[in-house]
């Protein structure tokens, strides 16, 4: 039996998971669950992603939170001296959301 995925970039890979039995059909069982559950989490999130941007918080564009989310995962934008800071406007933008302060279109980019 075995287990396909796509990997973002790469195409598609199998994996050999085991003979067709009782075990490797207890872990597609819990393979599925688990991405049931994982929907679940994510069309939550979604709920409050849209509550959040209709009370007046700020969204970052796609490719902006793909770039930092690569600083976090490289260990970049960890706390504590030495690593990097985010600036600008994100980081201004990023404040108003946690001090709930909605901006009007105009406030929201630092001018240098």
């Amino acid at each position: 039996m075995y287990f396909q995925f796509r990997e973002l970039g790469r195409g598609y890979r199998q994996v050999y998971i085991g003979p067709d039995d009782e075990k490797a059909q207890a872990m597609i069982n819990r393979i599925r669950d688990r991405n049931e559950f994982l929907a679940d989490q994510k069309t939550h999130i979604m709920d409050l992603a849209r509550a959040f941007n209709a009370a007046g918080g700020y969204a970052m564009d796609h490719a902006s939170l793909k770039v930092i989310k690569g600083f976090a995962v490289a260990g970049i934008m960890q706390p504590g001296a030495g690593q990097a800071t985010l600036v600008g406007t994100y980081a201004y933008n990023l404040l108003g959301n946690v001090l709930i302060k909605a901006y009007d279109q105009t406030t929201r980019q630092v001018r240098t």
